[in-house]
């Protein structure tokens, strides 16, 4: 794949938006995309196949494309903070944190619990009621409870 072949593949992605934008009420957003509202009057009335063709016409590049590396940064510190959160919710339950604590501390809901204790291959019944034991064993419980009482 060639410079060019991104740069028109990243071309259309921009243009599909633009159109989507337009459709679903949104045209302000995409003016702010720096479209001229002519440009997508004409845009939406294409058909898809034109599009294609619209976007591998230009000669040069259509989109603009820049990476602002200090909001890259403040992301990749937001995405460490979770990850490490995450690391610390699983030593959590692993250490046999109880729902009402996880709840507390993070305001987990009975659903994240049970996902979380599944993702750790936990039992799914730590801090609630146990299984209920086979017929046999049931059988040798009731047999010693009325032997003891």
């Amino acid at each position: 794949m060639t410079p060019h072949d991104v740069q028109r593949d990243f071309a259309l992605q921009v243009l599909l938006q633009a159109i989507r934008l337009t459709h679903s009420g949104r045209r302000k957003a995409a003016i702010e995309l720096g479209f001229r509202p002519d440009q997508l009057d004409r845009l939406v009335r294409l058909p898809v196949e034109s599009l294609v063709e619209l976007a591998a016409c230009a000669k040069t590049k259509l989109i603009a494309l820049a990476v602002d590396a200090e909001a890259l940064n403040a992301a990749f510190t937001v995405l460490d903070r979770r990850q490490k959160e995450n690391d610390l919710k699983d030593q959590l339950i692993l250490a046999g944190a109880s729902y009402t604590v996880m709840h507390e501390l993070f305001a987990f809901d009975t659903v994240d619990y049970a996902e979380a204790r599944k993702r750790l291959a936990l039992s799914e019944h730590a801090g609630g009621r146990p299984p209920r034991p086979e017929p046999a064993c049931q059988g040798r419980i009731w047999a010693l409870w009325q032997r003891e009482t």
